[in-house]
């Protein structure tokens, strides 16, 4: 079946493709080549390749598909992906725990954007210091936290 399917994708006949293909990995290429972003996601969900999460949710984004696009970042941890989505919709109560998660993974530069966005200023000059970044600290803080230089 593997053979007869590779022969169909090559007739571009990827649909039958798809049908006739029991390769998950060569069904999730058909699919997202298909535009079919459910069955990739099935598909996706078997495999439980961060890879694959990418590619589908860089797919779901430019198809406007954004609940499919989170899911597929979160599975990927497309940490920057999830900054982006999170920040251009608006949700404060995921931005909090993106920056927490950020942190925990050290990516201070999604974490610090993530507690910018969220109005915590305190935390933001907390995650400075704590990384050693004490040059970014002092000035962010003489900009925003005048209070806090002293330390």
């Amino acid at each position: 079946r593997g053979r007869v399917a590779h022969f169909l994708e090559k007739q571009d006949f990827k649909e039958q493709a798809l049908v006739v293909s029991t390769d998950p990995e060569h069904r999730f290429e058909l699919a997202v080549a298909l535009n079919k972003l459910q069955i990739a996601s099935d598909i996706a969900r078997e495999i439980d390749d961060p890879h694959k999460w990418k590619i589908l949710g860089e797919k779901a984004m430019r198809q406007c598909k954004f609940q499919l696009a989170e899911e597929c970042m979160e599975q990927a941890g497309d940490l920057g992906g999830c900054l982006l989505l999170y920040s251009s919709s608006g949700r404060a109560d995921k931005m909090q725990k993106l920056a927490k998660d950020a942190a925990d993974s050290q990516q201070t530069n999604v974490a610090f954007i993530s507690l910018l966005l969220t109005g915590q200023l305190q935390e933001c000059v907390d995650l400075l210091v704590n990384t050693n970044r004490l040059p970014e600290a002092a000035l962010f803080a003489r900009t925003y936290l005048p209070s806090e230089v002293p330390r």
